[in-house]
């Protein structure tokens, strides 16, 4: 039993029963939690975070957030009952940020670290030392490429690399990821686990919000939605998209696309579009809060992308019963094949428009893919069982 877990033991939880009787003292020691994210901001590392505060409660877990680079003033957590902490306001540099986070952990008895990306990993190894009181734990959502950036590509991938010997437990979300992991050499397998990513389909369950949504963003009634949602960054290759768009709109001139999200290439896309000429039926929905909404305004959801691990938009789009087209990168094959979606060729835009058009010109078909893509996410990829394993996890880890 570690160093943390004998302070939790001393905090013993206090509970009551539901009689309303005396409190009841729960002889199961609290684990004091930090996830560590780059910053502290919507996003699909966040609801991660997010489930496990809601799913998993806190009377036997304690839950910390912390943020290297910054809080959102929107985050979730705080409303949710945790201890939320931006580091950038006690620390810059990498060695600063190290120490600040090993005096938080020791301060707060902090029993496991759950890192979600390769520079918190590398922070939190630091912090920790090799002489840990406290379990690291590592997210790994996908597998980092030097060609997603413009400079320094070569660190950003040997970082990535190196960030997967340091933890106790790497979490891959997709078999795909798993299997890349596993094929570095010195990494042990039992080290590694995967858990998909899944989503809360009951949330998703948002028909009655299509009109309104589309009614905000003045789409016409006999329009047909395209949408994407996610960060506007090299690897989503949006530019891609929305050439798909501009062949489509030549036989379907009504379709419309929505793109929700931000990112480094938010200008960048936005003036390809103009240059296409379709900037007039692009709608730049930037970073939005209520993705069920949008994806019941959408009448087809698409994925370009060229790297992923286990696309969480194309999950909620799933779960929203919205048409899907996702290019066959990562884990993506998961979750979608020719019975729940269209399954593509990444790197080009001419099979991303054959299979809108496909979708469009095939509606009983989009149908039938439509329903087996709602079984498949609600018997396979439910947030409940997710968080079933990430407690198994963060038990096992911490000898509870």
């Amino acid at each position: 039993m570690n160093t943390a877990i004998k302070h939790a033991v001393e905090r013993t939880v206090l509970t009551t029963s539901q009689a309303g009787r005396l409190p009841l003292v729960s002889s199961r020691p609290r684990i004091a939690v930090l996830h560590l994210m780059n910053a502290i901001a919507d996003s699909s590392i966040t609801s991660i975070a997010v489930d496990q505060i809601k799913q998993f409660g806190d009377q036997d877990f304690e839950w910390h957030i912390g943020g290297l680079g910054g809080a959102d003033p929107a985050e979730p957590f705080t409303e949710l009952g945790a201890n939320v902490v931006d580091f950038s306001e006690r620390a810059s540099g990498p060695m600063q940020l190290a120490s600040a986070v090993r005096a938080y952990v020791k301060q707060h008895h902090i029993g496991l670290v759950h890192t979600h990306t390769p520079r918190t990993t590398v922070i939190a190894s630091l912090a920790l030392g090799t002489r840990r009181s406290a379990k690291l734990v590592a997210t790994k959502h996908l597998h980092a490429v030097s060609q997603e950036r413009a400079t320094w590509g070569w660190l950003f991938k040997s970082v990535d690399r190196c960030a997967v010997y340091f933890p106790d437990q790497i979490i891959a979300v997709s078999n795909d990821v798993g299997e890349q992991i596993r094929a570095l050499p010195g990494v042990r397998s039992d080290r590694v686990q995967v858990i998909q990513n899944a989503v809360d389909i009951e949330a998703y369950d948002a028909l009655a919000q299509r009109e309104g949504c589309r009614a905000e963003f003045e789409i016409p009634s006999e329009s047909t939605l395209l949408g994407f949602a996610g960060r506007i960054a090299k690897q989503k290759r949006v530019d891609l998209l929305l050439e798909a768009f501009a062949e489509v709109s030549k036989r379907h001139p009504r379709v419309r696309l929505l793109i929700a999200g931000e990112g480094e290439e938010s200008g960048q896309q936005q003036a390809y579009a103009s240059e296409l000429g379709v900037d007039d039926r692009v709608i730049w929905a930037g970073h939005r809060r209520d993705m069920p909404r949008l994806l019941a305004a959408m009448d087809i959801y698409v994925q370009s992308s060229v790297n992923e691990g286990l696309s969480l938009s194309l999950l909620q789009a799933m779960a929203a019963r919205t048409p899907v087209v996702a290019t066959d990168v990562g884990g993506t094959r998961e979750v979608v094949s020719q019975e729940t979606g269209l399954l593509i060729a990444s790197g080009s835009s001419e099979p991303i428009s054959r299979a809108i058009l496909d979708v469009l010109e095939d509606p009983v078909g989009a149908a039938r893919r439509v329903e087996k893509a709602w079984s498949l996410v609600n018997e396979r990829f439910s947030v409940t069982k997710q968080m079933e394993q990430y407690r198994t996890v963060y038990e096992r880890l911490c000898e509870v």
